[in-house]
């Protein structure tokens, strides 16, 4: 049979079984009202997905005259349904309206929509009678479907420790004034209260219950009122905001009746949000007893509300895998500094009840390092106090890395000017436009930068630098309108010199380095290296500050003169002297353009780092019971670490050993380690996979294989885990809460006398609610 065969020409698109598997599965297209004549009457009330589509003509117009037909014409709609099929829709409008349907597809758009202005159908009130098809008007109240009513009559109960309670939700987030808190608690209509166990209803179904060592029973009407409330809540919306809002959404899925139609108040909103509060503290407690030997404290500044406060988190292994969970939160309050005593007491009072043995338990005490370089006194005075209360020291590291990235950002957040920023974004995406040029250079396209990200716009400037030469040949030729002038390329070569050296100086801190006096060595030697590179002089005595010139650059207690700056613009190359030269003669003026922006991104990273560089070395030297070192963790750099090093660390550990482990188990741990080494030694393909791993790879990613040359190493991943929650480096997760809402609508009152804001607990317990419930099915 050849090709031109019908047979082998055309072959079935389907068979009929797979249309109808494909037609059930299709969704309403959103073209198909205006292109069919058709208006969606009715949609499902959770998804909003159209269930029923009726034919306009039938309803503006009456059905055409059938030549030859046996049966009398009828005044019925035409009614679609799932599963849709638009061959149907056009199907009918052929048959039944052929000419109106003719002068319909003639119709652009717009008159498409004036079409049936005339007629008596609109989609407002368009929707089938339940009998015969005929047209009712559309039922202007929704109904719920049965799943969702379901959810919202379900309730639940929660058993949570007495202590929890009566210590953290009354006195600190509650802060009742009567002493009667078992009764002070549940106002009259509340959504959600807490009884004790003994007083619980005994008709109570046990199985709403989670089993646990718990004495106050919190229970929770409807799971789905609960559930949305806290949704809306980690938005950072108000209570008083919430109200609105929730009653608007019942109103809208018709499910008044479901949640007994009674509107919600501000009263049960906040009654929800302690529940969660003690629900979520309860799950913290859970996992540090049971399964946790150590765990770390994380000093986080909150910048995302419009006040600032302090976020004290918790960082802790299990199961291979790191968590990072809130706990409580400090406003800041710069005017009434002597609160930060009474703040540090509520933090102690808050790990006795969530840790009862957190002075054995915790590890190490960190800072994110993304805010300012220098911890507030209250953050300073609460390392202090718990540092001095453990039984052995603590691990403190305050991220150096994360501090420089921040120097760094800042010197080009100034660098990068209006008139920096058109030269580069212009030339930029001219040079990318550039076909022939790319395949000359072997298809090394200009890369694309990101503006607020130094590292994108550091990138970019390299590749300028090191493509300089042909690139300035190319403009030549070309003559481009976007072409820069001679300062803006000795700029970029100044700047990629700084970065160059910031770039090595990045790594060491990334690296194994984990002594924080190593750590401010490292940044200590950034400082005099491109000081030395810039001829910058400091760090200036008051003395030696009445002898700066007024034309020399001044930032913090460094120095950088005009004439200095030149040196260093010509030490880039012969080109840069030879521009520099030229600029000085024909172009002063741009010269001394060139001079400032190199002068003060220079100066600016060589006085903020050797701000880091003391600010950490005060934050550690004022500390007692602390350790600097925090040792290696991930597989890859334990294989290469002796026994004799290992044993020595776990001694080090073994009063918090003791408390989780026996003595086999700890003789198990060092035992896994020597099976590791011994693995990373003898078998190639274990050698292989641990050395292509990232030293900056997250500890979840380096220990998935939780067995290394066919030994378990269980235990050795428990044991790192806990040092891992020590350590402050990129292998720690971070919170994900401000990556998640940036913005919280949250500012502290100047008048409020609360230690703890409640309503900014709420906000970031509720946030973390879903996650932590998660934790508690594990």
């Amino acid at each position: 049979m050849t090709a031109d065969t019908p047979e082998e020409a055309t072959a079935p698109a389907s068979t009929p079984s797979t249309a109808s598997a494909a037609a059930s599965q299709r969704k309403f297209g959103a073209k198909w009202e205006l292109k069919y004549a058709i208006a969606v009457t009715e949609r499902d009330p959770l998804t909003h997905a159209p269930t029923v589509a009726v034919c306009l003509m039938c309803q503006a117009f009456e059905k055409d005259e059938a030549v030859g037909a046996k049966r009398k014409k009828t005044s019925r709609v035409r009614r679609f349904a799932s599963p849709w099929r638009p061959d149907n829709m056009k199907r009918h409008m052929e048959q039944q309206h052929a000419v109106r349907w003719s002068e319909y597809q003639t119709l652009g758009d717009s008159e498409k929509r004036a079409f049936f202005s005339s007629g008596r159908a609109t989609r407002e009130n368009l929707v089938l009678s339940a009998t015969g098809g005929d047209v009712a008007s559309m039922a202007s109240e929704p109904a719920p479907s049965a799943a969702a009513s379901v959810v919202a009559a379900q309730s639940r109960s929660f058993l949570v420790d007495r202590d929890i309670v009566s210590e953290l939700v009354g006195d600190v987030l509650f802060e009742a004034a009567s002493g009667d808190r078992r009764n002070g608690w549940n106002a009259p209509g509340a959504a959600a209260g807490f009884t004790l166990q003994e007083e619980a209803s005994p008709e109570a179904d046990s199985e709403e219950v989670d089993l646990n060592e718990s004495r106050y029973v919190a229970r929770v009407d409807s799971l789905l009122q609960f559930n949305l409330c806290l949704k809306y809540v980690a938005m950072g919306i108000s209570f008083s905001q919430v109200v609105p809002l929730y009653q608007t959404t019942v109103e809208e899925t018709g499910m008044e009746g479901s949640l007994n139609g009674t509107a919600l108040t501000e009263q049960q909103i906040a009654s929800l949000c302690r529940v969660a509060c003690a629900v979520n503290l309860q799950t913290l407690k859970d996992a540090l007893r049971s399964g946790v030997w150590a765990f770390a404290i994380v000093l986080e500044s909150g910048n995302g509300a419009g006040s600032p406060y302090l976020d004290v988190r918790v960082r802790f292994e299990r199961n291979g895998t790191l968590h990072n969970f809130h706990l409580i939160a400090i406003p800041i309050r710069e005017e009434a500094p002597q609160t930060g005593e009474h703040q540090n007491n509520l933090v102690v009072k808050c790990l006795d009840v969530v840790a009862p043995e957190w002075k054995s338990q915790l590890i190490g005490i960190s800072t994110d390092g993304s805010a300012a370089t220098k911890m507030p006194a209250c953050a300073r005075a609460l390392v202090e106090r718990l540092a001095r209360e453990c039984v052995a020291p603590v691990f403190c590291e305050w991220g150096a890395a994360q501090q420089l990235e921040q120097v760094v950002q800042e010197a080009f957040n100034a660098l990068c000017n209006k008139r920096f920023m058109s030269a580069l974004t212009s030339l930029t995406g001219h040079l990318r436009r550039q076909r022939a040029l790319i395949r000359e250079m072997n298809g090394d396209t200009c890369p694309k930068f990101e503006e607020g990200q130094w590292r994108s716009m550091a990138r970019v400037l390299q590749w300028f630098a090191e493509k300089r030469v042909r690139l300035i040949r190319f403009i030549e030729e070309t003559r481009p309108a976007c072409a820069p002038g001679l300062e803006w390329w000795v700029t970029v070569l100044a700047v990629n010199s700084v970065v160059d050296r910031v770039n090595v100086t990045l790594a060491h801190l990334r690296g194994p380095i984990t002594q924080v006096a190593r750590q401010r060595e490292c940044l200590m030697k950034l400082v005099t290296d491109l000081a030395a590179l810039t001829g910058a002089l400091g760090p200036l005595t008051a003395s030696q500050r009445v002898s700066v010139a007024q034309s020399d650059y001044e930032v913090g207690d460094f120095t950088l003169s005009p004439d200095a700056t030149l040196s260093f613009l010509k030490e880039q190359g012969s080109f840069a002297i030879n521009a520099v030269d030229y600029l000085v003669e024909s172009y002063p003026a741009c010269c001394q353009a060139s001079v400032d922006s190199t002068a003060h991104f220079a100066l600016s990273i060589i006085a903020r780092a050797h701000r880091v560089a003391v600010d950490s070395d005060e934050n550690n030297s004022s500390t007692t019971n602390t350790s600097t070192s925090v040792p290696p963790f991930l597989p890859n750099v334990l294989c290469k670490m002796r026994n004799q090093v290992f044993v020595t660390e776990l001694q080090q550990q073994r009063v918090r050993l003791q408390k989780r482990f026996t003595v086999e188990q700890i003789e198990q741990i060092e035992a896994q380690h020597r099976n590791l080494r011994t693995a990373y030694q003898l078998e190639e393909h274990v050698s292989q996979q641990l050395d292509t791993l990232s030293t900056s790879a997250s500890f979840s990613e380096a220990w998935k294989d939780r067995r290394f040359g066919g030994k378990d190493c269980r235990l050795l991943r428990e044991f790192c885990g806990a040092i891992a929650s020590a350590a402050s480096t990129p292998n720690s997760p971070s919170s994900g809460a401000e990556a998640e809402f940036s913005l919280i609508n949250w500012r502290r009152s100047p008048f409020g006398l609360s230690l703890i804001d409640f309503s900014l607990e709420a906000i970031l317990h509720a946030q973390q609610y879903r996650t932590l419930s998660r934790l508690r099915e594990c």
